[in-house]
């Protein structure tokens, strides 16, 4: 049985990602945005089951080696559901073709957030219920600006250009 899910992976329902049953040593999974397959299709023989099959362009960190630029993907429904799987998939490259065209960034909210009001409460009051001690109408010094990289930094750093070079190779051997 097949083991693919439609799932989040930063915006809802964007994804295709594929579990396989059995994972081995060089290929445990792969994710790829929906809007990545092309040329999707059903397809039936007289003697096997279904399958819904494509073209993939692989992202960097999707889980194919970098120095594919395409790939042929073919999902074998031996239970049924192609067709359940099929419709879902239209239906969520429509939407978000829609919101591309839109200028949305699926799965992103649409309605912009609250603004700020800076009418927190203070420091909450100890057991007694006694007020903290001193003023506060007073303003407050802004805080001292840090002179280091706020934590995890250099691992988003390191990650964005590891992402950005695996892209350049891909689109290289995509060229060849």
């Amino acid at each position: 049985m097949l083991e693919s899910l439609l799932r989040a992976h930063r915006s809802p329902l964007s994804q295709v990602i594929y579990l396989p049953i059995r994972p081995s040593e060089n290929f445990k999974s792969f994710f790829a945005p929906a809007l990545n397959f092309t040329d999707t299709h059903v397809q039936s023989s007289w003697i096997g089951p279904w399958s819904w099959g494509g073209t993939v362009r692989p992202v960097p960190g999707g889980g194919i080696p970098m120095h594919i630029p395409r790939i042929e993907v073919r999902f074998i429904f031996r239970d049924g559901g192609h067709s359940d799987f099929q419709n879902k998939y239209e239906w969520l490259k429509e939407r978000l073709h829609h919101a591309r065209e839109m200028g949305l960034n699926p799965g992103s909210n649409l309605e912009p957030p609250p603004p700020y009001e800076d009418n927190a409460p203070g420091p909450s009051s100890g057991p007694s219920g006694s007020a903290p001690a001193g003023p506060s109408d007073q303003p407050q010094p802004p805080p001292p600006v840090p002179d280091e990289p706020p934590p995890d930094y250099v691992e988003a750093q390191t990650q964005a250009i590891s992402t950005q070079y695996e892209e350049r190779v891909r689109q290289d051997a995509e060229r060849q």
